[in-house]
């Protein structure tokens, strides 16, 4: 059994569903630390003809992701009417639309419980079925920290494989893995190129680039089956 453990990202690239979907338990880091300037709040898409950084807006306050709060409705209710505009032209605009009104322009007033919800959101549009669950429910010893925290999660949970993204190759070495009676896998996007609304093709934009731009649940799954999975041997 795999088990994937990332942070929360809000609207990741299709990458971040193509690990949710091969792994049986995917687990939301919502106890590790917010970063600035990462992808927790922000991710990339094509607004008004060029490719922009769209962020949401999050308080001061809080050290770690879950304690974060967002800043404002009417912030968010303002990049909404900024996404639906500029993908006004895409073919399955009616369909992305009402799920993105659907949490982006709720009554939520945290951070991790409306990425949460867009996640599993979009995880039923593309009809991804992988158990999600919030780190800060589940049975693991807190104090360890890095690699030793991973796989005490992974084991806490009854699995023997940790699947990571392909980034992470330089961080985690399958012997430290193999020691302890785990094996260790990572995912590698393949990019599918697809027709956007600007010329050439611009890999790893947020997710709703994509699903605006594909309505048919096989074509959906032919660019979510674009990856591959690698076993390293040292």
């Amino acid at each position: 059994m795999r088990v994937a453990i990332m942070q929360p990202y809000f609207l990741p690239y299709i990458g971040y569903f193509q690990l949710i979907k091969r792994a049986d338990i995917f687990v939301l880091a919502d106890e590790y630390q917010f970063t600035k300037k990462g992808w927790i709040n922000r991710n990339r898409a094509i607004l008004n003809k060029r490719v922009e950084t769209f962020t949401l807006a999050v308080s001061s306050e809080g050290d770690c992701i879950s304690e974060k709060k967002l800043y404002s409705w009417e912030d968010r209710k303002s990049l909404f009417r900024k996404i639906k505009q500029s993908y006004v032209d895409a073919p399955n605009s009616q369909t992305i639309n009402a799920r993105l009104e659907d949490f982006l322009v709720s009554e939520e007033a945290y951070l991790f419980p409306l990425i949460e919800k867009s996640i599993t959101s979009i995880c039923d549009l593309l009809a991804i079925d992988t158990q999600i669950l919030r780190l800060s429910t589940l049975d693991n010893n807190k104090e360890l920290k890095g690699i030793d925290r991973v796989q005490d999660i992974v084991k806490n949970l009854g699995a023997d494989t940790y699947l990571n993204p392909e980034g992470g190759r330089d961080i985690y070495k399958t012997n430290e893995f193999n020691c302890n009676g785990l094996e260790l896998e990572f995912l590698e996007h393949k990019p599918k190129p697809y027709p956007q609304l600007i010329s050439g093709f611009i890999d790893r934009l947020s997710i709703i680039d994509f699903l605006y731009m594909h309505g048919n649940l096989e074509d959906l799954q032919v660019h979510l089956d674009s990856y591959q999975t690698i076993k390293p041997i040292e």
